[in-house]
């Protein structure tokens, strides 16, 4: 059909419309749906059917070249009906559009462009220009076009990185050692068994990471993959099975370069991070369960999903290729689904809140024995200066009261002093009233604190017994439920598919 001549037509038609569309929709629209017109109304019918495969052949063909595969049919009115599918993102005329995008806008992205990294801003403005242009429907469609039309249209070499992470661009810079090393590390992840690490090596490993703390290194890698590498709901269970450990073992080779204190074989470093990865096995895939569970029980679809897809049941990674899915199953060869597991995890986490409650009862009684005894301590402080103050009171009473009596003896009567010293007499009567009331009145407090300090300890003891009551009533429920986190985590790790 490339001989007949609207072959050549339909292809300078489709070159001229990419070329001068800013939009997919406005390609389709204005160009390659009205192809047919070209088709003349005084064709033979035979003539009409050569045509049409012409033209179905040149937009075939013009769609290949552009990595992408269609489907054509014409309707009884002639009307062109095109399914498309993408092949090669990079080809295709989604690129295209964005990067022409792109390089219009070059000069507003220079800095990111010379950091490699592009600001939640940036990459917010570039996927609305991208939703603009095209109509996506498939969101891992939509950022794979933005990956390919950012190295297009800002230079990058094809085989770079670009993660898109919090609505973040990095780029990594292809790097042949990388490659080399990935490779090493894939090699070593798929044996079955590793040759064991000698006491000679041991000793050069352990002086060459002196003070470095592998757990806590090993648990912030598999939660950085966790989050940006293979996230629950970001990938499938089969992505997952492929990439999570391979990360893990990429993030752990990478990260421990910073710390080797002394040369070692590149040989024996990725056999150290196999071993020491397969050691933790249980506590990395339990952190993945921990993520998963936290998902479920914020109503998480995705992680419902994902739990699920653990069904026993045989999937298909290709035609030929058939692979039995884990059950997940207990040790009480209890069989658990994502209902199930929902419900036992509210369930734990109902018994939790309520042991978390009283436990805080507990803490709230000790902080307000502590405040309790300080102000015991103050009261007891004051009482002692008031007791001074009262025998100081008492003392001047007693002075004043035989001066009275003296003055009254006397047979020369001196009114004005007598009435002094009885105004005296009456002051510190009033304090010493005042003081006593006072004093009444901290002998009170106190005893009231004195009592309730006295309560907390019993009242201490009875809340750890409900603790402990509550615990032991739900022992069978935490055993379940540890059991059902080791089974999920085990049909998780077993679920191998290779590359």
């Amino acid at each position: 059909m490339k001989t007949h001549p609207l072959y050549e037509i339909v292809q300078e038609i489709l070159a001229q419309g990419l070329e001068k569309c800013s939009r997919m929709k406005e390609f389709e629209e204005q160009y390659v749906t009205l192809l047919p017109g070209l088709l003349p109304p005084s064709y033979s019918p035979e003539e009409i059917r050569l045509a049409r495969e012409s033209v179905r052949a040149s937009i075939i063909d013009f769609f290949h070249l552009h990595g992408m595969s269609v489907f054509i049919f014409f309707e009884k009115d002639d009307r062109l009906r095109i399914f498309k599918k993408i092949k090669e993102v990079h080809k295709s005329p989604y690129v295209t559009f964005l990067t022409r995008w792109l390089l219009e806008h070059k000069e507003e992205f220079k800095e990111s462009i010379r950091e490699q990294k592009f600001s939640q801003e940036e990459i917010a403005q570039i996927s609305e220009e991208a939703d603009n242009l095209i109509d996506f429907k498939d969101e891992f469609l939509r950022r794979d076009v933005i990956r390919q039309a950012i190295k297009k249209g800002f230079g990058f070499d094809v085989r770079d990185a670009i993660f898109l992470f919090d609505n973040e661009a990095h780029i990594k810079n292809f790097d042949y050692n990388f490659v080399r090393l990935n490779n090493e590390l894939r090699e070593l992840g798929k044996r079955s068994s590793i040759e064991p690490i000698s006491e000679s090596e041991e000793s050069q490993i352990a002086s060459s990471l002196e003070g470095v703390n592998l757990g806590f290194l090993l648990g912030d890698i598999t939660t950085e993959v966790l989050r940006y590498h293979t996230p629950i709901g970001g990938v499938n269970n089969i992505d997952f099975s492929r990439r999570f450990l391979f990360f893990i073992r990429q993030k752990l080779r990478l990260a421990l370069e910073e710390f080797w204190k002394r040369p070692l074989s590149n040989q024996l470093k990725n056999l150290f991070c196999e071993h020491l990865i397969r050691e933790n096995l249980d506590l990395i895939y339990q952190s993945v369960v921990s993520e998963l569970l936290a998902k479920l029980i914020a109503k998480d679809k995705e992680a419902k999903k994902f739990i699920d897809f653990y069904n026993g049941k045989v999937t298909f990674l290709a035609p030929s290729k058939r692979v039995k899915k884990p059950l997940i199953k207990d040790e009480k060869e209890r069989i658990h689904q994502s209902e199930s597991i929902y419900q036992l995890v509210q369930n734990r986490r109902y018994i939790a809140t309520e042991v978390e409650t009283l436990q805080t009862r507990i803490l709230d009684l000790g902080k307000s024995k502590e405040e309790m005894e300080e102000q015991i301590k103050l009261l007891e402080d004051k009482l002692i200066v008031r007791k001074e103050e009262k025998r100081h009171i008492e003392g001047e009473l007693e002075r004043v009261s035989i001066e009275i009596k003296k003055l009254k003896m006397q047979s020369k009567n001196q009114p004005e002093s007598l009435k002094k010293l009885v105004d005296s007499e009456s002051l510190w009567l009033a304090k010493n009233r005042t003081l006593t009331s006072s004093l009444e009145e901290t002998n009170e407090n106190l005893d009231h604190l004195r009592k309730e300090r006295r309560k907390i300890p019993e009242t201490i003891r009875m809340l750890e017994k409900q603790i402990t009551h509550k615990i032991e009533a739900s022992r069978a429920l935490f055993e379940e439920y540890e059991m059902m986190k080791r089974a999920l985590a085990q049909a998780i790790a077993s679920f191998k598919v290779d590359d």
